[in-house]
């Protein structure tokens, strides 16, 4: 992934209110998994929406099989040194490039939506 690729400039791909990322602090390398223990991989960088108020959409993991996809953030997260949790929804919502990050965002808030027990 080119690094310069990893801010968005759409206010519309940012994580809505409530669900930008509040903790700050490092994650590059830090794992991240499920709220239910789904290990997704490794964070290897974030990808940032600008904006009025710029906020972290998602994250470049690197899985146990040494891919790389892009992870939609929304819905409460949890940021620690150690680890990012994610709702489980996030498992099936992912992305190749950011050519499908926007689409990945848009199918994962739907769900979250339409099944609020899962964020």
């Amino acid at each position: 992934m080119v690094r310069d690729e990893s801010a968005l400039e759409d206010d519309e791909t940012a994580a809505g209110r409530g669900e930008k990322e509040r903790a700050g602090g490092n994650v590059l390398g830090v794992a991240i998994s499920t709220r239910s223990g789904t290990r997704l991989g490794t964070v290897t960088d974030a990808i940032v929406a600008v904006g009025r108020e710029p906020a972290v959409a998602g994250y470049e993991v690197e899985t146990a099989e040494r891919q790389r996809v892009l992870l939609p953030v929304a819905g409460p997260v949890a940021v620690s040194g150690e680890r990012v949790l994610v709702p489980d929804a996030t498992a099936q919502h992912s992305a190749g490039d950011l050519a499908g990050f926007d689409t990945a965002l848009d199918h994962l808030r739907s769900r979250l939506q339409q099944h609020p027990q899962e964020g």
